[in-house]
């Protein structure tokens, strides 16, 4: 007898250690002090539409709105729901104070369809109790297992424009899964061409898409039009600028900074009173400097007395060979010129030359004077009675001797084939203005003519 109670006493040990395990296994809640109170609990038959519910029927229960299943709950069993003694229990876990509340028994229609009938029956929450209520679920199958149908979810009016089209809703089990598999529905308008938006206008929140635009300025200018950018989320200008180049005389704005042939300057040429300066641009128009521009016929003879360079040549008054006569000159000069040759680059005597070219005047000056003489070869390049080029060379020549100055010119590009040139030779010792006092013309002057070949 003493064994059967020991062993009654630990079956009974065990089966209170069990029992609680088991409750803090489906939720059980303390109700306030220390004492754990157990939820409440439900069980009975389950039917749906007058068919006993499948096995794995998901049950929730709901108190004023709020699901209250301690855990998730579906049926081990066909046609029944919870357990009246030890098994999955049906737990509904609420505070104490939704004590006498109303319970809302919300059952799946089928297994994993996730849609739900509320059954017929309510219940009454009471914690601490234990249940047992038949339920019954009864509504209208909506189609069947598998059937197909087309759906769209989008806005009235959008299906089937742009790219909006319906898709598939399928049924499962008896309703509809309410999910439309593959519609397209509308999206954020882009510039594509395509009317993603589906309100029967593609592009149209680019409202510039098309219109005229350009870009650069002067010769960089060019027209384009407004198309949709890489990203496809607005527009750009498709107008490529040219190249700015240097800027020439042409009324073009080449180098594209907006002004026409600026920074091309100016040019002063001439002499005496010819000297003046010109824009090299004018109006598109390239400017010539004509170094004679100025000279009045009255002028084109040298005035010995008027401080002025009458002609234009670089020599006023009695710097000028033209006044030597007037200046005190003197026909018993100490230098004799005796020969004057032009010369090619080669030193070859020619008399025809070309545009372009480096030429040499040769002058051979012989001192008739019993003393050494310092002159200053001075040689001028005329086309007909105007001076195109100057050139000099000092040298001292020994009493009695014969020297040769070679003094070089470049013929210029512009020279007309046929034209008659002169070059036109004299000694002086010094620019007048160098020591006016001191100034002596050394010779005669002596010219050589040659013509501009072809």
């Amino acid at each position: 007898m003493r064994g059967i109670t020991r062993n009654l006493l630990v079956f009974s040990l065990i089966l209170a250690v069990a029992l609680a395990v088991f409750a803090g296994a489906n939720g059980v809640i303390a109700d306030g002090g220390s004492s754990p109170t157990p939820p409440a609990d439900y069980y009975g038959t389950l039917k749906i539409n007058g068919v006993n519910a499948p096995a794995g029927t998901h049950v929730k229960a709901l108190i004023d709105g709020a699901d209250k299943t301690s855990g998730s709950y579906s049926t081990t069993a066909v046609g029944q729901y919870g357990a009246a003694g030890l098994g999955v229990k049906f737990y509904v876990d609420a505070p104490s104070e939704d004590n006498g509340k109303e319970v809302v028994f919300m059952v799946e229609k089928t297994p994993g369809s996730g849609q739900y009938a509320e059954a017929n029956e309510k219940g009454t929450y009471l914690r601490s109790t234990s249940t047992n209520l038949a339920l019954t679920v009864t509504y209208d199958e909506d189609c069947t297992n598998g059937e197909t149908r087309p759906c769209y979810t989008g806005p009235a009016g959008t299906q089937d424009v742009g790219i909006c089209h319906a898709g598939t809703e399928t049924c499962v089990g008896t309703s509809w899964s309410g999910v439309c598999v593959g519609e397209q529905t509308p999206e954020t308008e882009l510039c594509d061409g395509i009317d993603n938006n589906c309100d029967g206008t593609a592009d149209d929140a680019f409202p510039n898409l098309g219109n005229a635009c350009s870009a650069g300025i002067g010769a960089c200018y060019a027209e384009g039009q407004f198309v949709c950018n890489g990203a496809q989320t607005g527009t750009e200008c498709d107008a490529v600028a040219g190249a700015p180049v240097a800027e020439t005389c042409n009324g073009i704005d080449d180098d594209c900074n907006g002004v026409i042939d600026n920074g091309l300057g100016q040019t002063t040429c001439g002499l005496g009173v010819c000297e003046h300066t010109v824009d090299n641009c004018i109006g598109g128009v390239p400017q010539f400097c004509d170094p004679f521009e100025g000279q009045l016929a009255e002028n084109s003879a040298e005035t010995c007395d008027d401080g002025l360079d009458n002609d234009c040549d670089g020599f006023a008054d009695c710097a000028d060979i033209d006044c030597s006569d007037e200046c005190g000159g003197s026909s018993d000069y100490c230098i004799t010129i005796n020969d004057v040759r032009i010369l090619n680059a080669n030193f070859d005597e020619v008399t025809s030359i070309l545009p372009g070219r480096m030429y040499n005047v040769e002058v051979t000056n012989e001192n008739t004077c019993e003393y050494d003489v310092q002159t200053m070869q001075i040689v001028e390049i005329f086309r007909g009675s105007t001076p195109k080029n100057i050139g000099t060379v000092t040298a001292i020549i020994d009493a009695g001797e014969t020297s040769t100055i070679t003094v070089g010119f470049t013929m210029p590009n512009d020279a007309t084939p046929g034209t008659a040139y002169t070059a036109k030779v004299f000694n002086w010792n010094h620019w007048i203005d160098q020591s006016p006092g001191t100034f002596q013309i050394l010779s005669e002057p002596a010219e050589e003519g040659f013509t501009v070949g072809a």
